[in-house]
C-alpha cells in the first residue's frame, strides 16, 4: 500500500495562523508595548487622557541653610585705574599790609587759607616783604598748618645806601589733616617804629591721594 501525502492549501495555512495568534496574541501584547510614541495617538484622544490641573498648594517652609561652600579661586589682579583728578584751594591779599608793630610775640596774621577738607595736602606760601628802616630790619614770616610749620626771613631796610630793599619770601609744608582745617600766613619784624610791610600774598593748599615722608637723603 501507497501512503499518500497532501500538502496544506493556503486557506488551511490561514486558518492555522488565525488559530496561533488567538491562542497566543494575548501573551505576546502582554509582554510588549504596540504603540512606543505619543504621536501614534490621536490629539483629541491625548486630550482625553490628559487630566484637568490641581489646585496649587501652598509653599512649603524654608528648609535649613546647607553648608558653607568651599572658598573660590582668588581672581586676576586687575589693571591699574587712572590717577584721580587733585583739587586746588587757594587764597591770595595782593595789597600792602603794615607789620610795623609786630614785634617777635606777637606776629601778624597776614593771610588765611580756611575750610580745607580732611585729607593730606602739600601747601605753599609766598608774598614779598619790605622795609623802609634806614638800619636792617630783620623780618621773618611762618606758614603754619596746625602743628606743622615753615618760616622764611630776611634782613631788610634801606642800609647806608639808601635804597629801599625788598625780599621775596617762599614756604612750603606738607600737612594731613583729620577733619576740616586750614593754613595761615603770620610775620614779625625786628625794629620797633619802622614801617615795615609785606604784600602779594598768596597761599595755594593742593589735596594729595597720601604723603610719603623722607627725613632727608
Amino acid at each position: 500500500m501507497h501512503r499518500i501525502t497532501r500538502r496544506p492549501s493556503p486557506a488551511m495555512g490561514v486558518a492555522l495562523f488565525a488559530l496561533f495568534f488567538a491562542m497566543g496574541g494575548g501573551a505576546y501584547a502582554a509582554k510588549h508595548y504596540l504603540i512606543t510614541s505619543t504621536k501614534q495617538i490621536s490629539p483629541k484622544v491625548l486630550k482625553a487622557l490628559k487630566g484637568k490641573s490641581g489646585k496649587i498648594g501652598p509653599a512649603g517652609a524654608t528648609g535649613p541653610a546647607g553648608p558653607a561652600g568651599a572658598a573660590g579661586v582668588a581672581g586676576a589682579k586687575g589693571d591699574k585705574g587712572d590717577i584721580g583728578p587733585s583739587t586746588a584751594y587757594a587764597a591770595f591779599h595782593d595789597d600792602v599790609i603794615d607789620i610795623s608793630s609786630k614785634l617777635v610775640g606777637s606776629p601778624a596774621t597776614v593771610a588765611t587759607l580756611g575750610s580745607l577738607p580732611a585729607g593730606s595736602y602739600t601747601i605753599q606760601a609766598k608774598l614779598v616783604a619790605d622795609s623802609e628802616s634806614a638800619s636792617e630790619d630783620y623780618t621773618r614770616c611762618t606758614l603754619s598748618a596746625e602743628g606743622d610749620n615753615d618760616y622764611a626771613d630776611d634782613y631788610l631796610g634801606t642800609g647806608a645806601t639808601g635804597d629801599s630793599y625788598r625780599a621775596v619770601y617762599a614756604m612750603q609744608l606738607v600737612h594731613t589733616f583729620s577733619a576740616t582745617g586750614g593754613a595761615a600766613v603770620n610775620c614779625y619784624h625786628s625794629n620797633s617804629g619802622d614801617f615795615s610791610f609785606v604784600k602779594e600774598i598768596k597761599i595755594t593748599a593742593i589735596r594729595l591721594g597720601s604723603i610719603a615722608s623722607n627725613t632727608g637723603v
